[in-house]
């Protein structure tokens, strides 16, 4: 799953028990060229927080080096060209509002 956080990051979060190594691919890290290594977070879950540029972005997780994983709690999927599926991702504009404001709703 995916969600944008108060500071305007963006957080992946994904289960995979069992995992030794799980990596996020995608077109904001240029694909495979570099993919980024994200943090066990204890009981399955592995966590990855960052900036990236507003607009559409496509992505998958590499688990252990060779399964892909798409999100499908994420912002849509679609199957590419070679009938894999590809997680869809919208990063919209940060959010303006503080934080106190959102715990006060």
């Amino acid at each position: 799953m995916v969600t944008q956080l108060p500071t305007g990051e963006m957080e992946f979060r994904v289960f995979v028990p069992g995992a030794r190594r799980v990596q996020l691919v995608g077109s904001f890290t240029q694909w495979q060229t570099h993919p980024v290594s994200m943090r066990h977070q204890g009981g399955g879950w592995w966590v990855f927080r960052a900036e990236i540029k507003q607009g559409d972005h496509e992505f998958f997780y590499t688990i252990d080096g060779w399964r892909r994983l798409p999100d499908y709690a994420a912002h849509g999927v679609r199957c590419d060209e070679q009938g894999r599926w590809i997680s869809g991702l919208y990063v919209p504009a940060a959010a303006a509002c503080a934080t106190d404001e959102l715990l006060a709703a």
